[in-house]
């Protein structure tokens, strides 16, 4: 039963509509969600450093701790730039970058801890492994006592290089973080979107089908009401009954078309009306007609019995008088 009803559901105008609403409102919240997440997607990838930036500052808090007793440990530090490098890599628009090194500092520039593709040795110069362009961001870095100065910049190649400083609670600076990594995989970042886009496009799918739904098969169940009263009322009119009115008092199309049939009914009420009335005394008329064709005749036969009356008074009395009996 339910595959026959289904179809024929869909076969009226009230089916149809709410149909229509429904794909119409998932299509354009679905293109909605796609606009939304690109342009999402286009400005993280153009402030890609900033991200950096303020990543970078919020790990090296969380570094500072390791230099409370004095120099850090080599092992417990390099285990913690392993934890970091993962948070950072792994999400947006950093996905799939590879550090070339990721690398704690002291304040004289040499290196505490380092991991990377190419990770630096512990107890060497910061200087010996970086350009001279980065060196002079490194010194500009550390040499700021409150910890006010970092630097985030991309090389011509796409490297991106971050440098910034770890401050202690009491405000001074205790060495920096240095982050260089590779330009962020345009697959990876094509893919996450994708990802992102499929996961909330099931959620947008959902709550686009049930409000296109209810409010199609309101604004439907509506329409189709006006219509209906539309269709009784010209019912009504072939039937020849014109004084049925079709109410709708709204000023959109339906309003103004049911107004303009009402007129329209109203005009062949008058014309049904004066065809009726002209009818009427036509038929007046043709009486009138005949009864005065009917006078006229009798009128010519008695004035011909009364000529023959008149001739035959001379001759016959007799005859004269039956004459006038049958003129009378």
């Amino acid at each position: 039963m339910s595959s026959i009803r289904f179809p024929i559901l869909f076969r009226r105008l009230r089916g149809k509509l709410t149909f229509s609403y429904t794909i119409t409102s998932v299509v354009t919240f679905l293109l909605l969600e796609v606009m939304v997440l690109s342009a999402v997607f286009v400005t993280l990838t153009l402030n890609t450093t900033a991200i950096l930036e303020t990543d970078m500052k919020q790990q090296a808090t969380l570094a500072s701790p390791y230099f409370i007793h004095g120099a850090p440990d080599e092992e417990t530090l390099t285990a913690w730039l392993q934890i970091v490098n993962g948070n950072i890599i792994n999400q947006w628009p950093l996905s799939g970058s590879s550090p070339v090194f990721f690398t704690v500092i002291n304040t004289q520039g040499q290196v505490l801890a380092s991991i990377g593709t190419h990770a630096l040795a512990a107890h060497t110069a910061m200087q010996d492994y970086i350009s001279s362009s980065e060196a002079i961001n490194v010194q500009a870095v550390l040499q700021d006592s409150h910890g006010k100065t970092s630097r985030v910049s991309r090389e011509a190649n796409g490297i991106l290089v971050s440098i910034t400083p770890i401050v202690s609670t009491q405000g001074k600076i205790q060495g920096a973080l240095l982050f260089k990594a590779t330009p962020p995989n345009s697959f990876f970042e094509l893919f996450d979107l994708l990802r992102v886009i499929g996961f909330t496009g099931i959620i947008v799918t959902i709550i686009a089908a049930v409000a296109g739904l209810i409010f199609g098969y309101i604004t439907a169940r509506s329409i189709t009401r006006r219509l209906q009263r539309l269709s009784d009322a010209s019912d009504k009119w072939s039937r020849g009954d014109f004084s049925a009115v079709a109410e709708d008092n709204s000023t959109d199309e339906l309003g103004q078309t049911a107004q303009r049939l009402n007129r329209m009914a109203e005009q062949l009420r008058n014309l049904l009306q004066a065809r009726q009335e002209l009818a009427t005394l036509e038929e007046r008329n043709r009486l009138a007609r005949d009864l005065h064709d009917s006078v006229k005749q009798q009128i010519f036969a008695v004035g011909m019995q009364l000529g023959a009356t008149k001739v035959l008074l001379k001759r016959d009395a007799d005859a004269a008088e039956k004459r006038l009996d049958e003129a009378q």
